[in-house]
């Protein structure tokens, strides 16, 4: 196990509590089903508590704050995405001491956000919201709006930081204890830890295999003559830089957790990018230009050179998969 680990890295997470101003109602689902005639079964109505813009506001810090933590983390325990491929809440996920102070920094700014959209635009305004609720929702659902007391109770924001806790040692479980429950100990904390070494891993396959994908499925689907306000364009300036920066993010990580596959990965990444800023003479942003013309041929090349990464990377996502079931 490289010592590395234990010594240059500690596990963070947040834990945010907060209500919830989204519920279901089976009666507007019934009535809609009838007036337009679509199966029950098929038809879902939702009651929005608050007004949506509202809700935004009070949604973002925490949201830019799981980004943040996304992009200087790798996940370390639990299941690395949802059915919808976003990571978990609640889980552990492992940072490096080098950008803690960094890390602080920004977490706090998040949650100093999301105390003040909380005070300024909710707690400040809760008695009118309420009397505003009982005319919108003729006075239905006011459960939901209690108290500004109670209210504040339902709302928490924590980043937590706790060390790595490293393997089970034998010494450390009772000399009293039976050899084979100790054995079935040391050999489930084997287990849990590689699981939890193949869950960094594999978070960083899946980031490059998404930012992958993304870049060339913009070169693919380009057409010159096509209205770039509709989503027609390519690659910026700064996504190139993006990219090249995940490149350096793989080696970080590759120091501790060595795979080859990702080291090439990132090798072929850094190679790319430069190659572009060569077509710009040295600007990643006028290589755009130069991109965007009129010949496919001069945009088959990049595509191709992604699609070589996309499958450089692949052994890293099988070794995941295969980890995980050992």
């Amino acid at each position: 196990m490289n010592e590395d680990l234990y010594s240059g890295h500690i596990l963070t997470g947040i834990e945010v509590k907060k209500a919830g101003w989204r519920k279901t109602a089976k009666d507007i689902a019934e009535e809609g089903a009838k007036a337009t005639g679509i199966s029950r079964e098929r038809a879902s109505g939702q009651v929005l508590l608050l007004d949506g813009s509202l809700v935004r506001r009070l949604n973002n810090p925490e949201k830019y704050a799981r980004a943040y933590m996304k992009s200087v983390t790798e996940p370390w325990s639990s299941s690395r995405n949802d059915s919808n491929g976003s990571r978990l809440k609640g889980n552990e996920y492992l940072l490096m001491y080098e950008d803690l102070v960094e890390y602080e920094k920004k977490m706090q700014e998040f949650g100093d956000q999301f105390w003040k959209a909380l005070n300024d635009d909710l707690f400040k305004y809760w008695p009118q919201i309420q009397a505003d609720a009982k005319i919108d929702l003729n006075n239905r659902y006011q459960e939901h709006f209690p108290p500004l007391n109670e209210l504040r109770e339902r709302y928490s924001w924590k980043v937590w930081i706790r060390p790595l806790p490293p393997p089970t040692n034998p010494r450390d479980i009772r000399l009293t204890a039976p050899q084979e429950v100790i054995d079935r100990a040391i050999e489930g904390d084997r287990r849990n830890h590689k699981k939890k070494m193949a869950n960094v891993i594999g978070g960083i396959a899946d980031d490059i295999i998404k930012d992958t994908v993304k870049i060339a499925d913009r070169f693919k689907d380009y057409q010159h003559n096509k209205d770039g306000r509709k989503g027609n364009k390519l690659p910026k300036g700064p996504g190139w830089s993006n990219y090249r920066d995940l490149a350096d993010r793989i080696d970080k990580w590759n120091e501790t957790f060595p795979d080859t596959a990702l080291s090439d990965t990132a090798k072929k990444i850094r190679k790319l990018v430069n190659e572009v800023e060569q077509i710009g003479d040295g600007n990643l942003s006028d290589a755009r230009k130069y991109l965007s013309g009129r010949d496919d041929s001069i945009r088959e090349p990049i595509v191709e050179k992604l699609e070589d990464i996309r499958k450089t990377v692949e052994p890293a996502t099988s070794r995941f998969e295969e980890w995980m079931k050992n």
